[in-house]
């Protein structure tokens, strides 16, 4: 690792596993101190615990406002400001055409999903803005770009995601730079809600994605964790200074367009 974060002070929400754990670890690994935080506490707390000292594990909900001022004041108490916010906490539901969803499920994903990173750039900005190194990152979805069937609530907070980057890009300037990453799907922990947390349904649903990914995407395969974290990393860091407002695909190209016709000689029809 080259340092690229050396003496910055992160926040990364929805850091228990998947990617936000990845990303927890790589920030580190570049010499960032982190806050590792998730409603899963204890799994946060084991990921900081694995760090050392220059992280901190918190329990937090990114729906409701108190706990995400509590995490934001942690991080200043803890560690003396704040430099780089990543709001990647989200939950998806279980698979279904929208007009069979509950109004329920819809203000759940969307508590979660939007009014989470809402609430982080409400309550970080005051403490990024004594930063000279301020970012704010957020995990979209290339289902933002390209929906899946049934998917219809995840899909829709995750536009909403790009939309709300761009728009704090603007207010935000110049002082603190926003953009998002729109990663394909992993098979960590986070796929589960779109098997209604059953073990045996995630295993066929897991499978099935890996196998609609040989076949749609152009590089052939799911995003690895520490890919999207490779992509935060960059964006958080010196070398990406002149880069706000963007969603970037870490995809394999999926939304580039369809692959109709793979393997049958690469000819669509």
């Amino acid at each position: 690792m080259t340092g690229v974060l050396s003496g910055r002070v992160a926040v990364v929400t929805g850091a228990a596993s998947g990617f936000g754990a990845a990303t927890a670890r790589r920030f580190h690994a570049e010499g960032a101190r982190v806050v590792v935080a998730d409603r899963d506490g204890d799994g946060a707390k084991r990921v900081a615990e694995a760090l050392g000292p220059d992280a901190l594990g918190v329990t937090v909900d990114v729906s409701r406002s108190e706990d995400v001022a509590q995490m934001v004041e942690a991080a200043a108490d803890t560690f003396g400001g704040l430099d780089i916010l990543v709001n990647n906490a989200g939950i998806i539901h279980a698979k279904g055409s929208i007009d069979t969803l509950a109004e329920s499920e819809f203000d759940r994903i969307v508590a979660v999903n939007l009014r989470g990173p809402f609430l982080g750039i409400k309550h970080a900005v005051p403490v990024l803005r004594r930063s000279r190194h301020a970012v704010i990152l957020n995990t979209a979805s290339v289902g933002a770009l390209v929906p899946r069937l049934n998917t219809s609530i995840y899909s829709a907070t995750k536009a909403g995601i790009i939309s709300l980057t761009r728009s704090a890009a603007l207010d935000l300037a110049p002082g603190i730079r926003v953009n998002a990453v729109c990663p394909l799907a992993s098979p960590t922990p986070f796929l589960a809600g779109g098997a209604g947390g059953d073990g045996a349904v995630y295993d066929a649903y897991v499978e099935g994605m890996k196998s609609d990914a040989r076949h749609a995407v152009p590089l052939g395969r799911l995003v690895r964790p520490e890919e999207v974290a490779a992509a935060f990393t960059f964006l958080a860091s010196d070398d990406a200074a002149f880069i706000t407002g963007v969603a970037l695909p870490i995809d394999g190209g999926r939304s580039a367009g369809d692959m109709v016709g793979r393997g049958q000689g690469g000819r669509s029809t």
